[in-house]
């Protein structure tokens, strides 16, 4: 065998080696985890297992509201008969907090270098728990007449469902993408409600449960995804 051919070998298994490396390179390089953050129309956090045959997305988002206000009125009567005047005050103030988790497979669309559009379908569940109270406090200026009464409201909601997604992503950098994603949820919601009512005289009671089945299609929610 000449030496000729000898150096061809050579460089025809450097050149075989160098690809098998750089093929091995670019798997070790690709991105494994997907973190996703939505940013708009919801503060929820997803994490996908890019490595698996059957990519599942785990989801979790806790939400939650609180106002409070004290406003005071007056009001006059203007019939002519009639010249009674009134002031009041109101206090209300207002929580809730809601928390809700879901699993969902994730199928590619269509995925090019920078783009991805996929669906997503899976189990849902939330849980959801809002109070509100009121304080009214009426007096009739020139007489002894006084009204005060208070009601309170503890409301829990519950629900199951079915999650599906539509969603597509762009690559700004290259590990950090943004996405815009609609969702369907069907689900079943029950709930139960305790209502007290207070007032100089009396203390009312009531209980009130619902339940029903729900679809909503929720507005275009936007964020970040980190691959890494």
């Amino acid at each position: 065998m000449s030496k000729l051919t000898h150096l061809y070998i050579l460089i025809g298994c450097l050149f075989f080696s160098s690809l098998s490396f750089a093929q091995e390179k670019k798997e070790e390089d690709t991105p494994s985890n997907k973190l996703q953050f939505y940013l708009i129309n919801g503060l929820d956090i997803a994490y996908t297992d890019l490595s698996s045959d059957f990519p599942l997305r785990y989801a979790v988002s806790i939400t939650g509201n609180y106002d409070k206000d004290d406003l005071t009125t007056s009001q006059n009567y203007l019939n002519d008969n009639d010249s009674s005047k009134f002031e009041g005050n109101s206090k209300n103030k207002r929580f809730d907090y809601k928390i809700k988790a879901k699993t969902q497979y994730i199928k590619s669309l269509y995925q090019k270098e920078s783009f991805h559009a996929y669906i997503g379908i899976g189990p849902t569940i939330s849980f959801q728990r809002s109070y509100y109270n009121v304080k009214n406090k009426n007096i009739e200026l020139n007489t002894t007449y006084s009204d005060n009464n208070s009601r309170d409201y503890w409301t829990n909601n519950y629900s199951v469902g079915i999650s599906s997604t539509l969603g597509i992503e762009a690559k700004m950098l290259e590990n950090i993408a943004l996405f815009a994603e609609y969702d369907l949820n069907v689900s079943y919601r029950w709930s139960s409600q305790l209502r007290k009512i207070i007032n100089d005289k009396s203390l009312l009671e009531y209980n009130t449960n619902s339940s029903g089945y729900s679809l909503i299609l929720n507005s275009l929610r936007l964020g970040a995804s980190i691959y890494f």
